[in-house]
């Protein structure tokens, strides 16, 4: 039964969620038994059994054509890096796209310097998306245009017809379309790491991609977002934007806090 573990269900999704609930279940069990579970079991998630009984089943959702968004929340060294890897695996396995982003703690940080990643790995999925993405940081974003495509010459730099803020609203107003039409017949795993380290503007874009799953699902696009972050430690600044977030997606039904403690 070994060749099954790398057989992809998402084509399960529309075989109904019994089927494809039954499909994960006997992939994770196939897993666990080949990899020797749970004696390699990465030490950094020894004791997140828990944590990962709650991540698992917005896998589920997703395939039932329900988006989620999960912000895990913890101290550094608690673990939140490494569960955010686990659900990219399980998803990878799943036969889910994972687009992953991840802020950086150093100074002069790139506006939505968060995103390149995301970016990143949404043109590598295929020739249209590519076109689609280098559309989008060519004409919004060019700044971010090396880090998207290292490998590429970055086109010639014009000035800018529109203003800042036009630009801003346009690249929000794109980007979910973005990920929602690549999520129209499988689920989309979006993994992001470190956004307590994300730029102003790169939070506004979380925030509004997290407010937006919602529709999207309603739309037949199953937006899986994860996101690992730190407590707000400052009370004005970063903090405050972060903290002013989360109190804003808490109301949101699809969206959920864990607490790595």
């Amino acid at each position: 039964p070994g060749h099954l573990i790398n057989e992809p269900v998402g084509k399960l999704r529309s075989s109904g969620s019994v089927l494809f609930i039954a499909a994960i279940a006997i992939k994770e069990r196939l897993r666990r038994k080949m990899r020797g579970w749970p004696p390699d079991l990465s030490p950094a998630l020894i004791g997140r059994e828990a944590e990962l009984l709650q991540l698992r089943p917005r896998l589920r959702e997703a395939a039932q054509g329900r988006g989620s968004v999960t912000v895990l929340r913890g101290e550094a060294g608690t673990g939140k890096t490494r569960l955010v890897e686990e659900m990219s695996g399980i998803a990878a396995e799943l036969g889910y796209p994972v687009l992953r982003g991840q802020a950086e703690a150093a100074a002069g940080k790139l506006p939505y310097g968060l995103f390149a990643g995301v970016l990143a790995d949404c043109a590598a999925l295929s020739e249209a998306a590519r076109e689609t993405v280098a559309q989008l940081v060519g004409q919004l974003a060019p700044h971010l245009w090396s880090t998207v495509f290292p490998d590429v010459t970055a086109p010639d730099e014009q000035e800018p017809a529109d203003s800042p803020e036009l630009r801003q609203t346009l690249l929000l107003a794109r980007l979910v379309p973005l990920l929602s039409r690549l999520a129209q017949d499988r689920p989309v795993l979006v993994a992001v790491d470190d956004l307590h380290w994300a730029d102003s503007s790169s939070l506004q874009a979380f925030q509004h991609l997290a407010q937006q799953v919602g529709a999207a699902s309603a739309e037949g696009a199953s937006l899986i977002v994860v996101a690992a972050v730190r407590p707000e430690e400052d009370e004005r600044g970063k903090g405050a934007l972060v903290r002013r977030m989360m109190q804003e997606l808490h109301r949101r039904e699809s969206f959920r806090i864990v607490d790595i403690g």
